[in-house]
């Protein structure tokens, strides 16, 4: 009455009693039909019960009903072959497309050679270009994280090197702007991968092109914390989503980095705040503009850490970004 007709006819349910008899204990993952005649995703263990002579006496049988996690770990599959669908189409035709008109413009550049506004169009044409590979590469890799995200490895990163890094180029976009960084960590690193740097750059960002002040003055600084994780019962490394359905896993309090960027500028409404990390979409219409903050929190997601926006004591707004303490490659 458990088994669907078709595997009746095949012979499972006897099947698995006798592979239980002979073993000891028969595994199996299947649809079974509920009372109503409803089917569901089951995991079937069942084991042979003997007596203290030996004698055969039955079995227990235990049945998990696996529906639920079925269908998400379906709707997962279906949304990373969409993003490699994507994905494809963002390495092959987009890119190819971009080298093609660098390659002409190379074309175009020596036959103007001697034209002062052509080479000025050239000279633009080549920036844009540089910058929307630049984006590409970006999603790209952000993607291959995205589809990937099981077997996404993450790795200890230095955040010094990282802030510092980020705070250079965010300085030399925008020279008008002033920067103080201070208490950041010396040999700390973190859980992160190669994109640190540009998730660090594109707040900094944010901070400069959204402020309204004469002077935009962004403060970064870094403070200890901790932060409640899962993680996998036999490695105890942090378990990232959605692999949280697919690990045992246990609930620790694991040591975490805060990184704080403070700006002077107008601040964000309260009701916003959350939008805020919504909105980032939008911004992927520019490709010099980076990740936008939605990427921003999705990446710290990967992560295993968080992104927090909240008022500064004056004016002005504060990003939170914590991040899982890693131990250095050397340690």
């Amino acid at each position: 009455m458990f088994y669907p007709d078709e595997a009746v006819a095949d012979g499972k349910p006897a099947a698995l009693l006798d592979e239980a008899a002979e073993t000891g204990e028969a595994r199996d993952e299947g649809w079974r039909i509920r009372e109503d005649g409803t089917r569901f995703w089951a995991d079937v263990t069942i084991a042979a019960r003997y007596d203290e002579s030996g004698d055969h006496l039955g079995y227990t049988k235990i049945v998990r009903d696996l529906t639920d996690q079925r269908e998400y770990e379906r709707a997962i599959e279906h949304e990373r072959e969409r993003l490699e669908f994507v994905n494809r189409i963002v390495r092959h035709n987009i890119l190819n497309g971009l080298n093609l008109v660098d390659a002409r413009t190379d074309i175009l550049d020596a036959q103007f050679v001697a034209s002062p506004d052509a080479r000025r169009h050239i000279e633009t044409i080549r920036d844009r270009v540089a910058d929307m590979s630049s984006f590409i590469d970006t999603i790209r890799t952000f993607m291959d994280a995205a589809v990937g995200e099981a077997t996404h490895e993450l790795q200890p990163v230095d955040l010094r090197d990282a802030l510092d890094e980020a705070v250079s180029r965010v300085r030399e976009s925008h020279p008008d702007a002033v920067f103080d960084s201070h208490d950041l960590p010396d040999e700390e690193c973190v859980y992160a991968d190669e994109l640190l740097v540009e998730v660090l750059e594109n707040v900094l960002s944010n901070a400069v092109v959204h402020n309204d002040e004469e002077v935009p003055r962004v403060e970064v600084w870094a403070t200890e914390t901790t932060r409640t994780v899962r993680v996998d019962d036999e490695t105890g490394e942090p378990v990232r989503p959605p692999n949280v359905r697919e690990t045992e896993t246990d609930v620790e309090e694991r040591p975490a980095v805060a990184v704080h960027v403070a700006d002077n500028g107008p601040g964000i409404p309260d009701d916003e705040k959350e939008a805020v990390l919504q909105k980032g979409v939008a911004e992927l219409s520019r490709p010099g503009n980076g990740f936008g903050l939605y990427l921003v929190k999705e990446m710290l997601q990967m992560y295993g850490g968080t992104v927090d926006v909240r008022d500064n004591e004056g004016a002005g707004t504060t990003f939170e970004l914590i991040f899982l303490r890693a131990e250095s490659a050397g340690d």
